[in-house]
């Protein structure tokens, strides 16, 4: 003889729910199934679960709507200009670093290790400010005008230079 019982798990903010088959036989162990592959199988699954779907359904619909509208989030406009100087307009979301969101953008941009330490994205600002707090670039040489791409969030529309690891080096040294 089997039986089947339902339950309920929290999942997400929403209770997903699984199936749970149990038979006599000391051999088989409980299966769990979810509920969206029984509707294709040949259990018939009740009136109570198809309207307890129904209602995560509209409520997923609902929330996804109400959070929609409370994440909208700001982004700033960033011009980046290439070694050969070709300048591409980017929107860089507030929070994300400027390399990411140019990569993102389709843009061939020189990089390596995308923490702030081979100088590979160097880069001159020329105007806006970014926040360089993760990585390990020196505050006088971010205050000659200095960044790396990996690790600068704007803080405000942006318009950077990529210059030759090189430069940025030199600097480092020489400053």
């Amino acid at each position: 003889m089997s039986f089947s019982t339902m339950t309920t798990r929290p999942g997400c903010g929403l209770h997903s729910a699984t199936k749970q088959r149990t038979t006599n036989s000391s051999s088989s162990s409980p299966r769990r199934v979810p509920v969206l592959a029984l509707k294709s199988s040949k259990h018939q699954i009740s009136p109570s679960i198809t309207s307890l779907k129904t209602s995560l359904s509209s409520t997923s619909v609902s929330q996804n709507k109400s959070r929609r509208l409370c994440t909208s989030v700001h982004a700033y406009s960033v011009t980046v200009q290439s070694l050969d100087g070709v300048s591409t307009v980017v929107e860089v979301p507030e929070g994300e670093y400027i390399l990411a969101a140019a990569l993102d953008a389709g843009l061939d941009m020189s990089h390596d290790c995308t923490m702030g330490t081979c100088c590979r994205c160097s880069a001159r600002l020329l105007q806006g400010e970014v926040d360089m707090s993760a990585g390990m670039i020196d505050a006088d040489v971010a205050a000659r005008g200095y960044t790396l791409l990996c690790i600068a969030t704007p803080k405000s529309d942006v318009v950077v230079q990529c210059i030759d690891e090189e430069e940025l080096l030199k600097e480092v040294l020489d400053g």
